[in-house]
């Protein structure tokens, strides 16, 4: 934004007046960033730098390694994570990932529940971290198991050799409609 713009007319014909101006312009667009940046670093969803503190705050190890998309995931649910385990925790957990929808079906003889992946064929990318937030709020004495959709033989029968040769294994696995 140059300031300028917003003085009157006459002043723009001056130079000490344009100068001084953009200078100031300069300043202001630099402390509106810095605002900007702020204000970011203090929703999880927009979060840089601030994604550390976010990490401090709820005791998850900071891994840089991890974009910040994955440490957003992580953060998300560990926050979605507390109190007591429900169903709908463990859905709202889930979907702090990047992995599509979730059904859940409990298996009280086996003393366990799965989790089946219903809308996006494939693994989730963070699949570690998912587990790890799924072990964190799960009761103790329960297992899970996780089921995942892929493209199945029967699905890609009407393709032809030719139409399937341009893309990897995984790709017909999981892209392909």
């Amino acid at each position: 934004m140059n300031l300028i713009d917003m003085l009157p007319s006459f002043y723009h014909d001056s130079d000490f007046v344009k100068s001084y101006m953009s200078s100031q312009s300069v300043e202001h667009n630099f402390i509106k960033e810095s605002i900007d940046d702020l204000v970011n670093n203090l929703y999880v969803d927009t979060a840089t730098w601030g994604l550390d503190y976010f990490e401090e705050e709820l005791g998850l190890k900071t891994d840089k390694a991890k974009t910040y998309e994955e440490r957003r995931e992580r953060i998300k649910a560990k926050k979605r994570g507390n109190g007591t385990t429900t169903i709908k925790m463990i859905k709202d957990t889930a979907l702090a990932f990047d992995c599509g929808e979730v059904e859940i079906t409990e298996m009280y003889n086996d003393y366990a529940f799965k989790l089946k992946f219903v809308s996006e064929k494939g693994r989730p990318k963070n699949l570690d971290d998912f587990k790890n937030a799924i072990d964190e709020i799960k009761p103790a004495h329960l297992a899970y198991i996780l089921e995942f959709m892929f493209n199945t033989h029967q699905q890609l029968k009407p393709k032809t050799h030719q139409e399937l040769s341009p893309f990897t294994h995984q790709e017909i696995r999981e892209v392909i409609e």
